[in-house]
Parts: C-alpha cells; structure tokens; sequence
C-alpha cells in the first residue's frame, strides 16, 4: 500500500506518506513474524528460528542487488 503512495505522490509530501504506511506495515510484519517463530520454536530451535529469520534480510537485499535497476532496458523497449 505504501508503495502505491509512493508511486502516484505528487510532491515530497505523498512520498512522506506512503514511506510512513509502508514503514509501519513493515513493523507489524517482524513483529508478528517474531511472535509466530516464538509460538512454533522452544528452545535452541527458537535461538536458530530467530537467526534464520534476522539473516534472511541481508541475504534478500545481497539478492535484490542483482536485479538490473530498469528491466524493461533489457527488453530494449524504453530507456529508464
């Protein structure tokens, strides 16, 4: 939803907006993604859920960095 705002923002304001929307489901989702490994894992089962799950971030930005920045350049369609 955030990036929706985002997307259709007239000015720096609707940006503010939709960066606050998408910040605050972000929160909810960890929190709840904590609160889900906590309710399934006892344990050290617990301490490898919640690493597993801290680690998936950096490993999902290393990936997302490998993404061309404008995919429609490789189909040759537009510039970006």
């Amino acid at each position: 939803m955030g990036a929706l705002f985002d997307a259709t923002a007239n000015g720096p304001s609707g940006i503010a907006l939709g960066r606050t929307i998408g910040g605050v489901g972000a929160v909810a989702m960890i929190v709840l993604q904590g609160k889900i490994i906590a309710d399934f894992f006892t344990g050290k089962q617990f301490m490898i859920g919640i690493s597993v799950s801290a680690c998936a971030f950096p490993i999902g930005s290393a990936g997302a960095d490998r993404v061309p920045r404008c995919p429609t350049r490789l189909a040759g369609r537009r510039r970006c």
